[in-house]
């Protein structure tokens, strides 16, 4: 019984000291092969549907396309007449793309199908001019309705220079002076209608 006793925790050690390397081999091994296929990435040609539509941008079907205006951030809701109403914000092309902080304004369109291509009908919200909390600009739009009401959330700015000049903030961007200000005043409001054509009454502060 000595002799037996004595010899069994002599076995398990030698068959822990086998069984351990080959476990951590193995761990090491199933390392290796997430690291070698953490990020597989392959250069495939394009189909030649999305290369015909990419080289014919100014003539293909767009949900929503403009020269002149940068457009971004569109929210969908559909109208008691039936048609698809697209919210979203837009400014001149005219200025650099970072003209979004000081001059855009909501723009609203429509169309017969939810996929476009929308028709602009109009302004639904710009900047209000000094003495608003939503002075400058109108931007990220989101519609929505409820209780047979239309709530239009979106952005706005202000600044504390009233004379500002809008078109050179945008123009020059993220090295203008003003452009730390109007970014840090940036909050969000609603405005409220009865119908998806406005008018649109705003809150006299951000929420």
């Amino acid at each position: 019984m000595t002799a037996r006793t004595s010899r069994t925790p002599v076995a398990l050690l030698l068959a822990l000291l086998v069984a351990t390397p080959l476990r951590g081999q193995e761990a090491d091994s199933r390392r290796a092969e997430a690291a070698a296929d953490d990020l597989r990435l392959a250069v495939l040609p394009l189909p030649v549907e999305a290369r015909a539509a990419l080289e014919g941008r100014g003539i293909a079907r767009h949900v929503l396309s403009d020269p002149d205006w940068h457009t971004w951030g569109a929210s969908v809701v559909r109208g008691d007449d039936g048609r698809w109403h697209l919210f979203h914000s837009r400014w001149p092309r005219a200025t650099a793309f970072t003209g979004w902080l000081s001059l855009s304004q909501v723009a609203h369109a429509v169309a017969d199908d939810p996929a476009g291509p929308y028709e602009h009908v109009g302004i639904a919200l710009a900047g209000r001019g000094p003495g608003h909390w939503d002075a400058v600009s109108a931007h990220n739009p989101v519609i929505t309705r409820f209780d047979g009401r239309c709530y239009l959330y979106y952005i706005s700015t202000r600044t504390a220079d009233e004379d500002a000049d809008l078109g050179a903030i945008a123009s020059t961007g993220y090295a203008h002076g003003s452009w730390k200000e109007l970014r840090e005043a940036q909050r969000t409001g609603v405005a409220v209608a009865d119908s998806l054509e406005g008018p649109w009454q705003r809150l006299d502060a951000p929420i």
